[in-house]
């Protein structure tokens, strides 16, 4: 053996791996063309997920559970922005904290279907995939992430105008409105809240609400157990 060439060989490796080009984050996967007939297709089809390989797209425009014949009432969650979770499920394999959360409180038969709803949907406010220091920046001077975010809103718009018209009940889960780390929230919302007003109507709007702001709370961390539930939460589909 040769200890002082093995050595070399993982100099050389390590060398290797720091002198390979940055490849920076596509900007396409913040405004990902969106076909209106695809969308429709996906969801008209039955698709539990769409794009079907968020983490290759870089967007989720809905996720949903399996369907149960014996319920008569779809329920569409409104959240923040997606993760690359591909099932609806409390499962490790496809899920993600959210959709374990979410189902504590909504939970599923044994074949993934919901046990008091026909199907339950996650769609959200903004579409891209990422934690809060992944989405773009939307601080003063952050011009092209500002434009990114807004760039996504008609995308947004068109998924609700998909998702919803055939929902019963719909939950909002985006938490608070300001202070929450996502500053561009107050700017999308109030863009996206006269058509969401429109397409809730005649559907029950609820939300699990914190006693303090108002705010329909997120399910991470417990929250929805600090929460008031609200039956009637139409009021926080008005522009502010």
């Amino acid at each position: 053996e040769y200890p002082e060439e093995s050595c070399l060989l993982r100099a050389r490796r390590r060398l290797k791996s720091l002198t390979k080009p940055m490849i920076p984050p596509a900007k396409e996967k913040y405004t990902a063309h969106m076909d209106d007939a695809e969308l429709r297709e996906a969801w008209n089809s039955g698709k539990r997920v769409f794009p079907p390989k968020p983490d290759k797209a870089g967007q989720r425009w809905f996720l949903r559970t399996e369907i149960n014949p014996e319920r008569e009432r779809d329920l569409v969650f409104i959240g923040i922005n997606p993760s690359t979770a591909t099932r609806f499920t409390a499962d490790r394999d496809g899920a993600d904290p959210t959709t374990r959360a979410i189902l504590d409180f909504f939970p599923l038969n044994d074949d993934g279907s919901p046990q008091d709803w026909r199907s339950m949907t996650i769609v959200n406010l903004l579409p891209i995939i990422g934690q809060k220091k992944d989405l773009p920046r939307w601080s003063r001077g952050a011009s092209e992430g500002r434009n990114m975010i807004l760039q996504t809103i008609p995308t947004t718009r068109r998924v609700l105008e998909t998702v919803l018209p055939s929902a019963a009940c719909v939950h909002l889960m985006w938490g608070r409105r300001k202070g929450s780390g996502f500053d561009w929230k107050p700017t999308v919302l109030d863009k996206l809240a006269p058509r969401l007003l429109s397409l809730a109507e005649r559907k029950q709007v609820q939300a699990y609400l914190s006693p303090s702001t108002g705010d329909p709370y997120h399910p991470a961390y417990g929250w929805w157990k600090r929460g008031e539930f609200c039956g009637d939460a139409r009021g926080l589909l008005m522009s502010k």
